[in-house]
């Protein structure tokens, strides 16, 4: 029982000690000023090469379905199909 007990003691000891030696120490800022620099350019995107224009939907008027029951495929209007999933 002591044995069992001892190699659970150095299986915890080693899982947290190797990862220890194999990572590397940085100096904080080097870190904080690097997280800086990407902030700041995160927010100088240009505005105006945002796309803001409307999708268009006109071009799905209609969704087919397939039943896999009956291996038939059914046409609705998108509106109906949307109306169906929501109040079902």
């Amino acid at each position: 029982m002591k044995k069992i007990v001892l190699y659970v003691l150095i299986l915890v000891l080693l899982t947290f000690t190797i990862p220890f030696f194999f990572t590397k120490v940085s100096d904080e800022s080097n870190s904080l000023n690097s997280i800086n620099q990407l902030n700041n350019e995160n927010l100088s995107i240009d505005k105006q090469s945002i796309d803001t224009t409307p999708y268009n939907y006109n071009e799905y008027n209609t969704i087919k379905l397939l039943h896999t029951k009956t291996n038939t495929i059914e046409e609705l209007p998108l509106d109906e199909y949307l109306y169906r999933s929501c109040f079902c």
